[in-house]
């Protein structure tokens, strides 16, 4: 399990055996807001994660200060605690995205505004 923990706006990993009992990695916090962009310097915080092959790809809001400010952004790992961020912008302006993985597609909603008064969705087919 990814969570917010440690500073706030650092993620952390838990392992668990039986989903009650979690005992937190020693690798923690596994992303942190040092050297973060502007856009996401003072807040990382885990929404939803994909595995495509080897690889998980987390996505997470961030904020550069303000929670009137929030973005979404991408990062991937081969171990759940190495992780690369795709840094050069937040890949939605104004919104907070989770992904789910249904057959053969995968959808992401994302909401948008300081309120979430709008949703949208986004649908991408799995690649052959």
């Amino acid at each position: 399990m990814l969570y917010e923990g440690g500073r706030p706006g650092y993620v952390g990993l838990a392992h668990s055996a039986d989903g009650i009992r979690w005992e937190r990695d020693k690798h923690n916090p596994v992303i942190t807001t040092k050297d973060a962009k502007p856009w996401e310097k003072n807040a990382i915080v885990p929404q939803s994660i994909a595995r495509q092959g080897t690889t998980w790809h987390l996505f997470y809001h961030a904020n550069n200060g303000s929670w009137q400010t929030g973005v979404a952004g991408v990062a991937s790992s081969e171990d759940l605690i190495h992780w690369t961020r795709y840094e050069s912008k937040p890949i939605l302006r104004d919104k907070s995205a989770m992904v789910l993985e249904i057959d053969d597609r995968y959808i992401m909603y994302a909401q948008q505004g300081p309120t979430g008064e709008t949703v949208n969705r986004y649908t991408l087919k799995k690649p052959e």
